[in-house]
């Protein structure tokens, strides 16, 4: 409600003023992101961050502190998705990343934590304004309806040039010639709130063919160098969980938000293929070292 009032600094100044209170009358915060998808996605990238340092440093009180922080502004702007992704990926980064005792002390606090946040909104009285509600309310909830409306658009799109589509980006115009608004003088521009079927609507088969071999690409490298961990530096294995994490969780989000069609989503999802490539190139320069230096030492003996 702060930024209500300093306007100025939130997403849309002024104008996103009727929206906001609207979102807070329904228990849903955002603060200064002004956008309840923004806030979330940017604290869900927050626990990332956090968590990825137990991959070479032990579990200390301030980063369980600084985590249940986030949890809480996760959860205040009402994402269902975006939470619903990041604890999938809490749990995997538990599995595949923590060793020993510590695997089951991680395992232990998430779970805690959300019997807490049920039990919590359960008996608070706040169950019909939370993301609680969102979770257990599929009836009354028009998000799927509204999705699988703006599907439906894309699909017509890909029926009607399915080889190489009207280009990327173009599903916007194109749903708001055929009919889609948000009121009646307003043109839509909120994309399909699934990137697979927008791909695939607007570049064809060609397009999501070439979209999948890359996606497909960058999850083998990332195998491929979780493999191989354990001949980088700590500082890489923190980039390459943090890296990591951040794709997978952009690629499961698409499925029902716009993760490659706005700016800074897509901007951390190269900068994070690119941390991979990279990471995945200087292991092969280290092995490629090693046989050279074995090589030599053969030839000298």
């Amino acid at each position: 409600q702060l930024f209500i009032n300093l306007n100025f600094l939130i997403r849309g100044g002024i104008l996103a003023v009727p929206r906001l209170y609207g979102e807070i009358r329904q228990g849903i915060f955002s603060g200064i992101m002004g956008e309840k998808g923004e806030a979330a996605f940017l604290m869900m990238i927050a626990i990332f961050l956090e968590i990825s340092k137990f991959t070479t440093s032990k579990i200390r009180l301030s980063n369980i502190l600084w985590i249940g922080i986030l949890s809480i502004a996760l959860i205040l702007p009402a994402k269902r998705m975006i939470f619903a992704v990041a604890v999938l990926l809490v749990f995997l980064f538990i599995i595949f990343w923590i060793k020993g005792k510590n695997k089951y002390t991680l395992i232990g606090l998430v779970v805690s934590a959300l019997l807490v946040f049920i039990f919590y909104y359960a008996i608070s009285g706040r169950m019909n304004s939370s993301l609680f509600n969102r979770f257990i309310s599929f009836s009354d909830d028009d998000t799927g309806n509204g999705r699988i409306y703006l599907w439906r658009y894309a699909i017509t799109m890909f029926k009607n040039s399915p080889i190489f589509g009207n280009g990327f980006g173009s599903y916007n115009l194109y749903a708001s010639n055929i009919g889609v608004v948000i009121n009646g003088y307003q043109d839509w521009t909120a994309h399909a709130h699934n990137i697979y079927i927008q791909v695939l609507g607007e570049t064809g088969l060609v397009g999501i063919t070439i979209f999948s071999l890359m996606i497909l690409s960058v999850l083998v490298n990332c195998f491929e160098c979780y493999k191989k961990r354990r001949l980088l530096s700590n500082s890489k294995k923190r980039l390459l969980c943090f890296s990591s994490l951040c794709i997978v969780a952009i690629l499961i989000y698409g499925l029902t938000g716009n993760s490659i069609y706005y700016s800074n989503q897509l901007t951390l999802l190269v900068l994070c293929i690119v941390c991979v490539i990279g990471i995945k190139e200087s292991i092969g320069n280290k092995n490629e070292y090693e046989e050279n230096r074995y090589s030599n030492f053969s030839q000298s003996y």
